[in-house]
């Protein structure tokens, strides 16, 4: 289903249509993650679901429910059939789920309050956590002890970045850290101020390295990822969802609006946009190795360019 081969033209970007679309949820879809060579995608939802969509054929697979302790921020391992979701119910725990089986295979116990943010390491088992509890807790899949606790004034976003040598942390609303993660307990090695209020609601680091999306008070915040400097504002106080091509050269976002905007990652230029859906975009992802835009809110849309290579 999905094509390889083409470049993201300012063409080939306006040409993305929806291919194929998927209602197998009643209430809005919350994360997306893709497996490392993007073949399988997962969904968690507000209804407690988890979902395994095969993305070469365009399909949905499987239907896994998490009625008791509900499911969000799903991200896939380096097996490719399991996955680390935080649960939304009972408790904050982080669960380590078998996709084959239904099983779960692990508990990661610790934190006390909504966790806000999970990012696998590119090279290891390592993953990252955190949480409105003002802290961000590092784990290994291969055991439920964690490795490292990092507590902080504020209520804490985090991702690990593309070659899994640092980490960035977002506390409250005014600043982003960098952390070496093999020294993280040295403390940071570079703080980025914002400049102004509002939680952060997502921290991403860009495949290329170059560049720190900071999603907040309905806007995208682009940093430079080596001095801090605020690049851009994007979007209008609208943009609820966002994410880089896997390029790192545009950004994504979706908006409570419908639509998906398209920016150029180096000057804040708008592309193009997409105009589909018909409530508040609840997620979005591109596919690491295939031209294949995903978007969800109720439903979940599968895009696809329509200019051939």
């Amino acid at each position: 289903m999905a094509m390889a081969g083409l470049h993201l033209s300012p063409e080939v970007q306006q040409s993305f249509q929806v291919a194929k679309n998927f209602g197998q949820n009643q209430l809005d879809i919350n994360s997306i993650s893709f497996n490392t060579d993007g073949k399988m995608m997962v969904t968690t939802s507000e209804d407690d679901s988890i979902n395994l969509y095969d993305c070469e054929a365009g399909e949905h697979m499987q239907t896994l429910h998490s009625k008791k302790y509900g499911a969000s921020l799903a991200r896939f391992t380096h097996g490719g059939s399991t996955i680390v979701h935080a649960s939304c119910k009972e408790n904050d725990t982080i669960r380590y789920l078998s996709l084959h089986d239904n099983k779960y295979l692990r508990y990661f116990v610790g934190h006390k309050a909504k966790v806000t943010a999970l990012s696998m390491s590119p090279i290891s088992d390592q993953f990252l956590s955190a949480s409105e509890d003002q802290s961000v807790r590092l784990w290994d899949l291969r055991s439920t002890n964690c490795s490292g606790v990092i507590q902080l004034p504020s209520q804490t976003i985090g991702t690990i970045g593309p070659k899994g040598m640092i980490f960035a942390v977002g506390v409250g609303g005014n600043t982003v850290k960098l952390y070496d993660a093999r020294k993280f307990e040295t403390g940071p090695f570079a703080n980025f101020s914002i400049g102004d209020g509002g939680d952060m609601d997502d921290l991403q680091i860009s495949p290329d390295s170059k560049h720190i999306l900071v999603r907040k008070s309905g806007r995208v915040v682009i940093l430079d990822a080596f001095d801090g400097t605020r690049k851009h504002d994007l979007g209008q106080g609208n943009v609820s969802v966002a994410c880089f091509s896997p390029c790192g050269h545009f950004v994504y976002a979706g908006s409570t609006n419908g639509h998906i905007f398209v920016w150029r990652t180096q000057n804040g230029e708008e592309m193009t946009r997409h105009i589909e859906h018909r409530r508040p975009i609840s997620a979005i992802g591109f596919n690491p190795t295939m031209m294949m835009l995903a978007s969800a809110d109720t439903e979940l849309n599968f895009w696809l360019p329509t200019l051939k290579a």
